[in-house]
C-alpha cells in the first residue's frame, strides 16, 4: 500500500486558509509537529489544504478518507481513530512481512543444513589407501624436474593471445584427446571456448577450456585453475601461480579416468539410479592474471566471462540416456525444468598459488569448512598408512599439516563471479602467499616435487570419495591405467628412435633483453618460451 502524500490544512475556522495556526488548527506548533508524527508513524498523509480536513487517499483501494475539521477536539479525535486503525494495519502487515521472512529463513537453514549432512553422508572413506598411489605414478604431470612432464611443458611465459599460451592450451587438452581415441575409455567432452574482451592494452582474444566426464550428468564436482601467466614482468613463468595447480589437476583426472568408467558401467548395469549423479569437470581459465594494476575491471576476464554464459545458458538433462557415454537409469537425468549452467556446480574447488613447501591453508568459507576438514583428516590417513610423500622421501616431514587456522580477509580470485551467484567454494589457495608471488623467482626452484607429489595423492582421495567411487573401481583402475602408460611410453620410445627428441626452445623475443640481464645466473626454465615434448 502506497499513500499519497498532501499538505496538512492550514486554514482558520471559517475555512479560509491563511497560513497561520489559530482556534481551529494546531494551537502550537509543537503540537502540529507532534500529530505529523502520530500521521508519519500511521503511514498516512502529513498535510492537507482542503477545507475539509485531511484527505487519505489509498491508490491501491482507489478509496478516499475524509477526516473532518469542524472543531479542533472533533479533529483530533477523529484522527486518532484512523491513526490506531491505520497503525494495526500497518503492524499487522509488517508482522507478516517478518514471520514470512523468519519461515523462508528456517527453511533455506534447514534445507543448507540436510544438503550439507546429505553430502558429508555421501563421503564415504576408502579403507585400502594404497589404491591411491596405485593409479600411476604423478611424476609425469607435476614433476618439475623431468623435461618431458606436463608441467615443465606449461612453464613458460604464457600471456593470453600469445604462442605461448596455446602452446598451454594444447598441452592440457592432450591427455583428454588422447583418451576419446581410446575405445576402452568412455572419454572426456573437451571444450574451448574463445572469448573477446576489453582490457588496458586494447581488446584481447582469451581462451577457456572447459573438461567434463559426463556432460549429461545433472551435478558437477568442479577442480578449476589458471593457466594464464602475467604480463610484466616479461618472462615471468609463474610455476605457483598457477602452472602446478593445472597439473595437479590433470593428473587427478587422469589417474582417475579409469574408475569413473567403471564406475560408470557399474551404475548403468544396476540400473537403479545408485550411487553419485554427479560427475567430475574440470575449468582451466584464462586471463585471470591483470595488465596493470589489479582492479576488478582488470582481472579475473576468464572467470567473469564464463560466470556470465553459464547464468545466461541452461542445462537441460537428455530424455534418454546420452550416446558415447555410461547409459545411466533415466531417473538420474529426470527433471522438471531446465537450470542455469552455473547452478549444476556443486561444489568449485579453485586451486592457485601451489607448489612451494610448507602450504598452510585455511577455510574461507563457512559453508565448506567441512570439506577442509576432510581435506585435513584425508591428509592425516595417507601419512599414517606412509603413502602421501613420494616413496624416497625423508621421514622429517611425517606429520606436517596443510590445513587449520583463520583466514584474514578475502582473496580476490577466479571464483567471485561464482560465488556471486551462489556457487559453494572452497578455496585451495595459501594464506601467507608463496614468498616468491608475482616475482622472477616463481619458477621451478620454486617448486618442491614431494609437496606436489603430496597434493596429487591428497586430491585422488578427496575425488574419489566425493564421489563415491567404491574401492572395486579403484581396484581395476591400476590395470588399465598401466596399460595406458605402456602406450604412452612406446610412443615416446618410437618417437625418439625417429630423432624427434625433446629440444630446449628459442628464447622469446619479448624476453631477450632481459635475458642478458641475467647472463650470471644458470639458465633456468623461466627463460624459455617453448618446451615441446613430441617435436
Amino acid at each position: 500500500m502506497r499513500w499519497e502524500r498532501v499538505s496538512w490544512w492550514a486554514g482558520n475556522g471559517n475555512g479560509h486558509g491563511n497560513g497561520k495556526g489559530n482556534e481551529a488548527g494546531p494551537s502550537s506548533l509543537k503540537e502540529q509537529r507532534e500529530e505529523e508524527r502520530e500521521l508519519s508513524r500511521a503511514g498516512g498523509p502529513s498535510r492537507c489544504n482542503s477545507q475539509h480536513g485531511c484527505r487519505i487517499v489509498n491508490r491501491r483501494c482507489n478509496t478516499t478518507t475524509i477526516i473532518s475539521s469542524s472543531s479542533s477536539s472533533s479533529r483530533r479525535r477523529r484522527r486518532s481513530t484512523w491513526t490506531l486503525r491505520g497503525g494495526s494495519r500497518a503492524w499487522a502487515s509488517q508482522s507478516a512481512v517478518i514471520c514470512v521472512g523468519l519461515c523462508l529463513l528456517l527453511l533455506v537453514t534447514a534445507s543448507t543444513a540436510q544438503r550439507k549432512a546429505s553430502l558429508e553422508k555421501r563421503f564415504e572413506r576408502l579403507k585400502n589407501l594404497s589404491l591411491i598411489p596405485a593409479l600411476g605414478d604423478p611424476a609425469r604431470f607435476v614433476d618439475h624436474r623431468d623435461r618431458t612432464s606436463l608441467l615443465s611443458r606449461i612453464l613458460i611465459p604464457r600471456v593470453p593471445e600469445s604462442a605461448g599460451s596455446k602452446k598451454v592450451l594444447d598441452a592440457l587438452k592432450e591427455p583428454f584427446e588422447a583418451l576419446n581415441k581410446d575405445a576402452k575409455s568412455l572419454g572426456w567432452h573437451v571444450q574451448t571456448l574463445p572469448f573477446e574482451t576489453k582490457t588496458p592494452h586494447g581488446n584481447k582474444k582469451m581462451t577457456n577450456l572447459v573438461i567434463t566426464k559426463n556432460p549429461a550428468s545433472p551435478r558437477r564436482l568442479t577442480l578449476a585453475a589458471h593457466y594464464d601467466s602475467k604480463v610484466l614482468p616479461r618472462g615471468f613463468l609463474g610455476a605457483t601461480d598457477s602452472a602446478a595447480p593445472c597439473a595437479i589437476i590433470v593428473d587427478t583426472a587422469i589417474a582417475l579416468d579409469a574408475a569413473l568408467d567403471k564406475a560408470e558401467r557399474r551404475y548403468a548395469k544396476e540400473g537403479k539410479g545408485k550411487g553419485s549423479d554427479v560427475t567430475l569437470q574440470l575449468i582451466f581459465f584464462d586471463g585471470e592474471e591483470a595488465y596493470g594494476q589489479w582492479t576488478h575491471t582488470d582481472s579475473i576476464y576468464g572467470s567473469k566471462d564464463l560466470a556470465s554464459n553459464w547464468t545466461r545458458s541452461a542445462h537441460s538433462p537428455p530424455h534418454a540416456p546420452p550416446v558415447g557415454a555410461a547409459r545411466l537409469s533415466q531417473a538420474r537425468f529426470a527433471s522438471e525444468r531446465p537450470v542455469r549452467s552455473i547452478d549444476t556446480i556443486e561444489h568449485l574447488v579453485l586451486l592457485d598459488l601451489l607448489g612451494a613447501s610448507h602450504p598452510q591453508i585455511p577455510p574461507y568459507f563457512p559453508g565448506t569448512s567441512w570439506l577442509n576438514t576432510r581435506l585435513s583428516e584425508a591428509q592425516k590417513r595417507l601419512q599414517q598408512e606412509l603413502l602421501f610423500w613420494p616413496p624416497n622421501q625423508t621421514p622429517n616431514r611425517h606429520d606436517e599439516k596443510w590445513f587449520g587456522g583463520h583466514a584474514w580477509g578475502g582473496i580476490e580470485d577466479d571464483h567471485l563471479p561464482f560465488l556471486a551467484n551462489g556457487v559453494p567454494i572452497l578455496h585451495l589457495i595459501p594464506t601467507p602467499f608463496p614468498a616468491v608471488w608475482h616475482t622472477m623467482k616463481d619458477d621451478a626452484s620454486a617448486l618442491d616435487y614431494g609437496t606436489n607429489y603430496g597434493w596429487t595423492m591428497l586430491m585422488r582421495l578427496f575425488v574419489a570419495e566425493y564421489l563415491n567411487l567404491a574401492a572395486a573401481d579403484l581396484e581395476q583402475a591400476p590395470r588399465a591405467n598401466r596399460q595406458r602408460e605402456e602406450v604412452r611410453e612406446e610412443l615416446l620410445e618410437r618417437q625418439v628412435q625417429q630423432g624427434q627428441r625433446i629440444e630446449m626452445g628459442r628464447l622469446n623475443a619479448e624476453t631477450e633483453a632481459e635475458a642478458e640481464a641475467h647472463k650470471a645466473q644458470p639458465l633456468r626454465a623461466r627463460d624459455v618460451d617453448d618446451l615441446t615434448l613430441f617435436g
